[in-house]
């Protein structure tokens, strides 16, 4: 039984279904007939999320992060049009972190459990990298179903019939706050990236659940723009090195050949070490330990998965118990 439409992307829909004889949600994943990727194979969205999953069935895991991964549960095909539509079928979310922070006292993580999170994330990160597979989609906040089956019943989506198919509106997204600049400046600058774009967003929902507050907000006229972010970038991380400047042709846009910042924005007056206000003593030097590891011009010197299953801050909860 499709419940909502809960959204769409370049490649597919997604719908919010419910079993009417166990009552369990599913979420749906309707894809699109094909898309191109980075190394330039034809290839469905289906077939890869297919191939990942296909292949930790296959083998002996033993790894711990295989606990932290959502598999597909099942597929199904569904006639359109055009052609067959692969359909993917997963265990929804439920409440999510940023949910469960706003809880808390000043809407903030208790150090145990923004650890314990943390590191499960890293597991089921490194196993991910270690089978060459990217992420791409760490947020802290992805949808509640349960707002869109009410609101679903009491306000249902506009839908247009057509001679072919029903073209069904989507559903808003009942949660609006969250991180606005989740991509990595490799993204912004039209450089090559890989598994390392995963790592910075790690660092990013971190700062975000811990700190109660937003690490970049990159906007100007409250409008999100990329030079605004570079620039508070900057102020954090300080001049790229010239290897980071020689890897694109956008940099000149932003930086002289000695890593001088000529963009016309005010690189703003701020640290780590005066942004970060809610630990102290060595839990606090821990923790900037922890994101200096990560805020890495270049991606090769950023801390990898698996070093971040062995960070004394992340494993530090470990140790107290």
């Amino acid at each position: 039984m499709v419940v909502a439409k809960l959204g769409f992307g370049t490649n597919s829909t997604i719908w919010l279904c419910r079993d009417s004889k166990s009552q369990e949600y599913v979420a749906v994943k309707v894809c699109a007939l094909r898309q191109k990727f980075r190394d330039g194979d034809a290839r469905t969205q289906a077939e890869s999320e297919e191939a990942v999953t296909a292949f930790f069935n296959s083998i002996q895991i033993e790894h711990p992060g295989i606990n932290s991964l959502r598999l597909l549960r099942s597929r199904f095909e569904v006639q359109g049009p055009h052609g067959t539509h692969p359909c993917l079928v997963h265990t929804p979310l439920g409440m999510n972190l940023l949910q469960l922070r706003n809880t808390m006292p000043n809407q903030v993580l208790p150090t145990p459990l923004l650890q314990h999170t943390l590191l499960r994330v890293s597991f089921g990160l490194d196993l991910l990298h270690q089978a060459g597979v990217v992420h791409t989609g760490i947020v802290p906040d992805p949808e509640v179903f349960s707002q869109i089956d009410r609101a679903e019943s009491e306000t249902p989506t506009i839908l247009k019939p057509t001679e072919d198919i029903t073209i069904y509106g989507s559903r808003p997204l009942p949660i609006t706050q969250g991180i606005p600049i989740i991509c990595d400046f490799e993204v912004i600058l039209g450089m090559e990236w890989d598994e390392k774009i995963d790592i910075w967003c790690v660092e990013l929902v971190i700062w975000d659940l811990f700190q109660g507050t937003r690490l970049f907000y990159a906007l100007k006229d409250r409008i999100l723009n990329d030079e605004q972010h570079l620039a508070e970038l900057v102020s954090l991380m300080g001049p790229p090195p010239k290897e980071f400047l020689e890897r694109g042709p956008k940099c000149r846009e932003y930086w002289d050949a000695d890593g001088n910042w000529i963009a016309s924005t005010p690189i703003p007056e701020q640290s780590f070490d005066m942004r970060e206000a809610q630990l102290k003593g060595e839990d606090h030097h821990l923790l900037l330990a922890l994101i200096k590891k990560i805020f890495r011009w270049l991606p090769e010197e950023r801390a990898t998965a698996q070093d971040l299953t062995e960070d004394p801050f992340l494993t530090q909860f470990l140790k107290k118990n």
